[in-house]
């Protein structure tokens, strides 16, 4: 998954796992991943579950290392968001048979200038910790005026204005029977 923030691409990536598709994720990492992202604008910010790890301190028990990931990062040019402490080492994956970092956050030389913080948290459904980046990028502030809309939220109390949302959006969904239908209250 790929969005577009601030001038920034954020890129959500999965790669391949287990000992028995080491091969498949070499070839994410060297040939799959690089061509998605081709023609990427220079300011770029990669995360995911690697399935892999770095060195041999991203790991206690077996380190599941990739030199492709390792070439990627390099050849991008991106610099690893969640350095962890040596002393101190933070894992995102535990298992019965050791911890690993097998999550990672990559970014463009550029906005990694602009990291503020980095910590994990534990989350929801997923066997992983989350990792969560904080970066300052510039705001751009909205003047309000004649040129832009503001939707009076007053409307959202209205029994008459969620009646009709409800009635138009039943009409809508029959119209585009392709497309999923939403639960909006």
């Amino acid at each position: 998954m790929a969005a577009d923030f601030q001038n920034v691409t954020i890129v959500n990536m999965y790669a391949p796992s287990g000992a028995e598709r080491r091969r498949d994720r070499e070839n994410f990492f060297s040939n799959e991943f690089p061509y998605l992202l081709r023609g990427i604008p220079p300011v770029l910010l990669v995360g995911g579950d690697v399935n892999s790890v770095l060195t041999n301190l991203d790991a206690i028990g077996h380190p599941n290392y990739s030199r492709a990931l390792q070439e990627f990062i390099r050849g991008f040019d991106l610099v690893d968001m969640w350095e962890t402490s040596h002393e101190h080492a933070t894992y995102t994956h535990y298992t019965s048979r050791g911890a690993s970092k097998i999550d990672g956050i990559y970014a463009s030389r550029n906005l990694s200038i602009q990291k503020r913080g980095a910590e994990t948290r534990v989350a929801a459904l997923t066997d992983h910790l989350a990792v969560v980046i904080r970066i300052a990028l510039e705001a751009t502030t909205m003047r309000r005026g004649r040129s832009y809309w503001k939707m009076n939220t007053a409307l959202l109390c209205e029994k008459r204005f969620e009646e009709q949302s409800r009635q138009r959006w039943a009409e809508w969904s029959k119209q585009t029977k392709n497309y999923p239908t939403m639960v909006m209250w």
